[in-house]
């Protein structure tokens, strides 16, 4: 089984993944389940590499989620409005 990450991917899923566990993280604190304290925590290199692992799994998870999402929200018709309003400025500005 080959398996290729490109650096786009890596950071694609990393980035949000990293986003997600952290404000997870940071309500897990808020409510009083775990006392992770973000000001004094210093990792490790191996720390990092599990963290970073951890958000690229996360965000791997969370695309599909995501992707559903943004659909839900997506303005309808979004070109044809672009188009009709860049026109209307061209010819009125």
């Amino acid at each position: 089984m080959n398996i290729r990450i490109s650096i786009y991917d890596f950071f694609a899923y990393t980035i949000p993944g990293g986003v997600y566990l952290f404000i997870g993280l940071y309500v897990l604190s808020q409510f009083g389940i775990s006392n992770f304290d973000f000001l004094s925590f210093n990792p490790s290199f191996f720390q990092l590499v599990i963290i970073a692992g951890s958000a690229y799994i996360l965000g791997m998870l969370m695309e599909p989620i995501a992707k559903v999402w943004y659909g839900l929200f997506k303005p309808k018709d979004f070109p044809e409005k672009v188009l009709k309003l860049e026109f209307r400025q061209t010819i009125f500005p």
